[in-house]
């Protein structure tokens, strides 16, 4: 596929395994749903869908593992509660990041989201969201509150880094100095600005690593526009290993290098965005990444002090 994330598609018809249109409305959203055959968790993921208050939407489920039986059973029984949805099969696996961009490839609507098939959204998660894009046109991302589940049934809710300031230069820093979360990721974009958004790879030794790429994608939407936040609507998150590496305390020392290799690519990619953007931009962005840097440093230092201890 394209690297290209403002790539355009039509949904070919010999790929689609499931479709049903329920309500006869010109959706303003698209959910898109990258899968790989995991119908016993996409089922909690389709039950938050279907339970929105805002209908004016479509899913677009994307699998990996092509044609699955069970996938498409839960995509079945859960169509008369949803407005309009596609099942897509691949033909191949075209890998995790070409399946996030094909299902941006084939919206073709005013906003955009991601939710992973095994994440949850609040019945008002829509609603809240697409009112505060169509109230601040400087806002590119609106995203709700994250909660984090422990398990299937505990969870708490993680602070998050919320670059909301008007000012270009004050998001940017706090962002690129503070960001220990890419939750956002999964808020609603507006599609034109989100298909500005760009990331075709780390520097070696990284370059087939795709963890952290989110965060290279909020730095683009940063430069373009506001993040918004709304403590009413709530992501909720079913990783139950932490996203961000500094928690990370199972892991071993090598494996905490390289993802620490892969955060100097990250701050490295920083730098290469701003320049491309504005280069006025670049003094701000090389010390808040130094800075920013500096700090996972200390953190990765004593996580691993922690872990030989352990």
């Amino acid at each position: 596929m394209d690297l290209n994330w403002n790539t355009q598609l039509p949904i070919a018809k010999d790929q689609i395994s499931f479709y049903k249109k329920n309500e006869d409305v010109t959706p303003r959203v698209t959910i898109g749903m990258p899968t790989f055959a995991r119908p016993h968790l996409i089922r909690r993921a389709l039950a938050s869908v279907a339970s929105q208050t805002y209908r004016n939407f479509v899913l677009v489920v994307s699998d990996n593992a092509g044609f699955d039986k069970n996938t498409h059973q839960a995509i079945k029984d859960y169509s008369h509660h949803l407005p309009e949805v596609f099942l897509i099969s691949q033909e191949k696996n075209i890998g995790s990041l070409n399946n996030f961009k094909f299902v941006l490839s084939v919206a073709n609507t005013e906003y955009f989201m991601w939710l992973s098939d095994d994440d949850e959204i609040s019945p008002n998660y829509l609603q809240e969201l697409v009112q505060l894009l169509d109230s601040d046109l400087s806002t590119v991302t609106a995203m709700g509150r994250w909660k984090d589940m422990l398990n299937p049934n505990e969870g708490f809710f993680r602070k998050q880094v919320r670059p909301d300031m008007k000012n270009i230069i004050l998001r940017l820093l706090y962002f690129v100095i503070f960001a220990d979360d890419d939750s956002a990721f999964y808020g609603l974009h507006r599609i034109d600005k989100l298909r500005q958004c760009r990331f075709t790879g780390y520097f070696p030794p990284n370059r087939s690593i795709i963890s952290n790429f989110c965060y290279l994608i909020l730095f683009d939407i940063i430069l373009l526009g506001r993040i918004s936040f709304s403590n009413n609507a709530t992501w909720i998150c079913h990783n139950y290993t932490s996203k961000f590496y500094k928690n990370a305390l199972s892991r071993g020392i090598k494996d905490k290098l390289r993802t620490l290799l892969r955060r100097i690519n990250v701050h490295f990619l920083y730098i290469f965005k701003a320049i491309s953007f504005n280069f006025l931009l670049l003094p701000f962005i090389i010390s808040a990444s130094l800075i920013g840097f500096f700090r996972e440093l200390i953190i990765y230092i004593f996580k691993a002090k922690n872990l030989t201890r352990d």
